[in-house]
């Protein structure tokens, strides 16, 4: 069909000028059909290239066609008559149509899409440089051609400006852009040129010009070669920085004349100010787009560096914020200290309160740490529930903020009328301005942290002998506290149908005056005994798959990194698992991103799959590089941190969480990743997720959690 619509456009114009060779005007249906028909397989041969640059010039050629036939028609009916005349300004109204659609492919050619800006440009240098030609050449020549006092001037002379601003506009936009030389530019080239050709000689015959004579095929040629061009593969040069050179040249040249058209009014060519005055006019509407787009880049660095619970800044200002630091002065005296700071015991506050509750107790955190920190100081959320400080000047200063950072995260904060206590583990390094490097204050810093942790000082400062020796650990005789030890499990739920599908086993510890606790609160005591702790749990657990005997049932733990690298842990699993009588295909280990590091946790990971065992990565997007770790281990789960999910509840949904969420779930989707969204705490969240393919769910909404006893009863009877 596409090649019958160019071929056919082609043939009959070589058949339309061979009767007008050879038979004359005494052929009238030549003129009347066969020309109109030529313009309309030319438009129609241009539409069904099926690219935004064609169909703008289709719409071109079948605007001017439409304009062709009313003139033929007005032609017909006699051309002193005055309904011929009330025809004619018809045609008029068409032919100009023809500029903005002829502006429009030239701008879109060789684009799959064009920045509103891209047209301006094109548009200024464009108007610009035929407010140049008119004023230097349309002008003198109409000055010699038309009489002053002509009517016919006004509806003629727009063509040949028109034809001036779309041929500047061609030879701008083929210069910025840096087109190699080809047949597209060069066909498009010649059509342009002889269609302004076919107008500047129909302003010169003026009231000598007679319909169907060989002026005709000037325009029509011109329309055949420029949709020939569409028809030829447009080549580009590699991509460069566009010059403003030109811009600025446009403008300079209209407002110059406009200058001069104000201070000479008698004698300045007036065909120029109109494409002058638009040039003027484009340069305003792009110096708008500009000042919007520069608002919009500062608002979305402002947003790419804030962390949007808290407010704070985000882990990506604070390591910039630390290469500054580096750069800075080096010749100061003053040192430079980094904070890291990490919350104990927060996951248990959102599987015991919720997320909701979580988020609270972030947000107050940042603030309290605020207000014991210096003005100039920098506080930014790493990720999760882990804390960043950067701050410059005395040291002793610095040694002085540690224990207040410990104390202000320790102290009881009221959310929702409940007490809510976590603890938080403090690293500090202190560098010499001279010597500081960002990587070896955060190794540091993050070293002195887990001191802290290991210990339950709370706080640590970085000293050289940390990096040679383990952290000292108090430690109790696991077998006197294991007999406190309990497990509860939170329901995961499949959605569609919605059907209990898993349990997360999360440990809690009995105790005589104050009942279940919290991890945050007895963990201290486990310290050192990890290992023995996993595999408690994993025992347990089993011995719950067995007894519930649903074996479309699995169950979720939590792993460290620790414990899924200790060489003993196959082995002792598989025991496990062996003596309980269930099968590995029904337990997923959930690692959090923290804890998926290097070579060896890939070989660990591959290894435990291989078994049957199923992998998860928990509170997926709260981490730094959560999408590399999709690329790095071979995952069956994602659990999608609360953070993703919370906004989800508002009204009106927030449309930038829904589309992350999204692509989220249709990226696992692609990698056959199953998904859990964590932290779903309402029917309009709910809602939302099983509108967005999310398969599985689990939340205080869907169940909070309890002990084995009531939850077995859930197993046994499912959620529906």
């Amino acid at each position: 069909m596409k090649a019958m619509l160019r071929f056919g456009s082609l043939t009959l114009l070589i058949i339309s000028v061979a009767i007008k060779a050879f038979l004359g005007d005494s052929f009238s249906f030549n003129d009347a059909w066969i020309y109109n028909f030529i313009i309309l397989i030319t438009a129609l041969s241009t539409f069904v290239m099926r690219n935004q640059a064609a169909r703008a010039l289709g719409s071109a050629i079948l605007f001017w066609g439409v304009g062709s036939a009313i003139a033929t028609y007005a032609n017909y009916l006699g051309a002193d008559s005055i309904e011929a005349q009330q025809v004619a300004r018809w045609s008029d109204l068409f032919y100009l149509l023809f500029y903005p659609a002829l502006f429009s492919a030239i701008t879109l050619r060789g684009q799959s899409r064009v920045h509103v800006t891209d047209i301006i440009d094109s548009l200024i240098v464009g108007l610009g440089l035929s407010a140049i030609g008119s004023a230097l050449i349309v002008q003198p020549i109409m000055n010699q051609l038309l009489p002053a006092t002509s009517t016919f001037a006004l509806a003629t002379t727009i063509y040949p400006v028109a034809d001036l601003t779309m041929l500047a506009l061609f030879f701008a936009k083929t210069y910025q852009e840096g087109h190699r030389r080809n047949w597209n530019d060069a066909l498009m080239a010649l059509g342009v040129l002889c269609f302004a050709f076919s107008d500047g000689t129909f302003l010169y015959q003026q009231s000598n010009y007679a319909y169907n004579n060989w002026l005709d095929y000037g325009w029509l040629i011109g329309l055949v070669l420029m949709s020939e061009s569409m028809h030829h593969r447009h080549l580009q040069l590699p991509t460069r920085e566009r010059s403003t050179i030109p811009l600025v040249l446009a403008i300079l040249a209209s407002l110059s004349l406009l200058v001069a058209a104000a201070l000479f009014p008698q004698t300045f060519p007036r065909l120029a100010i109109w494409p002058a005055a638009a040039t003027l006019l484009a340069a305003l509407g792009r110096l708008s787009l500009a000042v919007r787009d520069a608002r919009k880049l500062v608002t979305e660095e402002v947003l790419a560096r804030t962390d949007e619970l808290t407010g704070l800044a985000n882990r990506r200002k604070f390591v910039a914020a630390l290469e500054e630091m580096r750069k800075s002065n080096t010749s100061r005296t003053d040192s430079v200290g980094v904070f890291i700071i990490d919350l104990d015991g927060f996951k248990d506050v959102n599987d015991t309160f919720g997320h909701e509750t979580g988020d609270q107790l972030l947000k107050l955190l940042a603030h309290r740490l605020l207000d014991v920190l210096p003005r100039d100081a920098l506080l930014a959320r790493l990720g999760g529930d882990e804390f960043g400080v950067l701050l410059s000047g005395d040291e002793r200063v610095f040694r002085l903020i540690g224990p207040e950072i410990h104390r202000a995260s320790a102290a009881p904060m009221t959310i929702n009328h409940e007490a809510v206590v976590v603890g938080a583990s403090v690293g500090l390094a202190i560098a010499a301005r001279g010597t500081f490097t960002p990587s070896d204050s955060l190794r540091r810093a993050d070293i002195a942290m887990y001191h802290a942790k290991a210990v339950r000082s709370g706080y640590v400062e970085w000293q050289p002998d940390l990096d040679r020796r383990a952290p000292t650990k108090e430690t109790n005789d696991f077998e006197s506290l294991q007999g406190n030890l309990i497990l509860y499990f939170q329901p995961i739920y499949q959605l569609s149908p919605r059907t209990l599908a898993a349990g997360e086993a999360l440990i809690r510890m009995r105790d005589e005056i104050e009942g279940v606790l919290l991890p945050a609160n007895f963990l201290k005591e486990l310290s050192g005994h990890e290992y023995q702790l996993a595999l408690y749990v994993l025992k347990e657990g089993c011995q719950y798959l067995r007894a519930w005997a649903n074996t479309a049932f699995s169950i979720h733990i939590n792993i460290e990194g620790q414990v899924l690298t200790n060489p003993l842990f196959i082995e002792d699993l598989q025991k496990i698992v062996r003596g309980a009588g269930v099968s590995l295909q029904q337990i997923t280990f959930e690692i959090t991103e923290k804890e998926l590091l290097g070579k060896e946790s890939v070989a660990h990971i591959n290894e435990l799959r291989a078994l049957g065992i199923r992998i998860a990565i928990d509170d997926f997007g709260s981490g730094y590089s959560a999408l590399s770790y999709l690329q790095k281990f071979q995952v069956d789960w994602i659990k999608l941190d609360q953070s993703l999910i919370a906004p989800l509840s508002v009204d009106p949904v927030d449309t930038r969480a829904l589309e992350v969420v999204r692509a989220t779930v249709e990226l696992a989707a692609r990698l056959e990743i199953h998904v859990v969204a964590e932290g779903v705490e309402s029917e309009r969240t709910l809602t939302a997720l099983n509108d967005l393919g999310v398969t599985h769910a689990q939340g205080f909404y869907l169940g909070p959690p309890v002990d084995a006893e009531q939850f077995g009863r859930s197993v046994v009877l499912p959620y529906s």
